[in-house]
């Protein structure tokens, strides 16, 4: 594996682990309410530099996976 190659994933993880601290960290799962969107945690990461279709794939692996898809009610 080249040296470019390894850097870049090694960045890409270092920017979900972030993004999970910065945004799930004090997620309660009795209150969805202190989860963040998807959209949220995608704009925060474009802002990192990272691609739409990555930070979007990011987004969803961080998601909890009992929380429902859609609107927030």
């Amino acid at each position: 594996m080249q040296a470019a190659a390894l850097f870049s994933r090694t960045n890409l993880l270092r920017k979900m682990a972030e993004a999970n601290e910065k945004f799930w960290r004090l997620y309660d799962p009795a209150d969805p309410s202190t989860a963040p969107t998807n959209e949220q945690v995608v704009a925060h990461l474009k802002r990192q530099g990272v691609s739409q279709r990555i930070a979007e794939a990011i987004a969803t692996i961080l998601r909890a996976e009992d929380l429902p898809t859609g609107p927030r009610k």
